[in-house]
């Protein structure tokens, strides 16, 4: 078990700090931690840069499996 651990979290192509989207679209987010297959990502929702600070205080956040993401492009 623990070798299959050590080859999923390898095979995790993502690091903290990298901005993802899920491949079937969506918000951009921002990879928080990698544990196993899962990606850790946080993101704030649309609403919250148009919306009052105080109706949206908290970003969205979800664990999903690597294979679900991809790197959104970077804008030039």
């Amino acid at each position: 078990m623990k070798s299959e651990v050590g080859v999923c979290v390898s095979a995790n192509p993502f690091k903290p700090g990298d901005i993802v989207r899920l491949k079937s679209g969506g918000p951009l987010m921002t990879v928080t931690t990698i544990v196993g297959w899962d990606t850790n990502c946080t993101w704030f929702p649309v609403t919250a840069l148009v919306a009052p600070f105080e109706l949206y205080s908290f970003p969205g956040a979800t664990t999903f499996p690597f294979q679900s993401l991809e790197l959104a492009a970077k804008s030039s």
